[in-house]
């Protein structure tokens, strides 16, 4: 089920989808064509594969989509008190058994939890990664996403990936034939 949404981000959903279907189908953003996805959308961008490098200490994502980086530190720290919110949060991880649990707060309110769909600075996304015990060559991420703001229940999904032993990244340039830049008045322009 699409998340449960409250409040003004149920409204500004609403307001968001009579805008699209004004304009013939064609969303309005408020930000750059090239801006990465970040969090917890860039988990879902199937399309793109993403390289999980385990090393001590953290497991780094590598996505093909906009050459994406995302650290889960497995090290034992904490959230820092003062965080500076970004696109990607930050995400700390802990092993339980052959599952990583990650925690990820401090995730900027420019991206969203699906398309249209804003969240509050208070969103907390719980990762469960781990291989299927069908498949090793399957890796299944389990999300939750709480939001006491913006959701009225926890929102879940879940991805998974096949292992691709022979593939390699390749280069993702956005601003490469970037036709559609965002305007001062906040939207996308077309030429």
């Amino acid at each position: 089920p699409p998340p449960q949404l409250k409040g003004n981000y149920k409204s500004q959903y609403e307001a968001y989808q009579r805008q699209l279907e004004a304009d013939g189908g064609v969303p309005r953003r408020e930000v750059s064509n090239c801006m990465p996805p970040g969090m917890p959308r860039m988990m879902g961008t199937g399309q793109y594969p993403i390289e999980f490098l385990f090393t001590p200490g953290r497991v780094t994502l590598h996505h093909e989509a906009w050459m994406q980086w995302r650290t889960i530190w497995t090290d034992g720290r904490e959230h820092p008190e003062d965080l500076d919110p970004g696109i990607f949060g930050h995400s700390i991880g802990r092993w339980e058994g052959d599952t990583l649990v990650v925690d990820t707060v401090g995730i900027k309110t420019i991206t969203e939890l699906e398309t249209g769909m804003k969240h509050s600075d208070k969103l907390r996304v719980t990762e469960r990664i781990r291989l299927s015990p069908d498949n090793p060559d399957t890796l299944v991420v389990e999300m939750t996403m709480d939001d006491p703001e913006a959701l009225s229940a926890p929102y879940q999904r879940t991805h998974t990936f096949q292992r691709q032993r022979d593939w390699t990244l390749m280069e993702f340039i956005c601003a490469e034939n970037d036709r559609n830049p965002v305007g001062a008045d906040g939207h996308t322009g077309f030429e």
